[in-house]
């Protein structure tokens, strides 16, 4: 995917459901899954990285379940 390319809707929610909230992740670049996770973003970077995504979305899980605009 290039840096032109438009990323389609993702249900974040359902990626993020079994996931504590405060928690940090990484999904991959196309949306489809969490590829790390964890409480240090530096980590969570590092282990997405190391899995070969070079440029995944990372976000802190939200305290609540309002509206996450990304």
């Amino acid at each position: 995917m290039d840096a032109g390319s438009i990323i389609p809707a993702v249900d974040i929610g359902t990626l993020l459901k079994d996931i504590p909230a405060g928690a940090w992740v990484a999904i991959s670049a196309d949306g489809g899954e969490v590829v790390a996770r964890g409480a240090d973003v530096g980590l969570v970077l590092a282990d997405a990285k190391q899995q070969g995504h070079e440029h995944p979305i990372v976000l802190r899980v939200p305290d609540s379940t309002g509206a996450l605009i990304l």
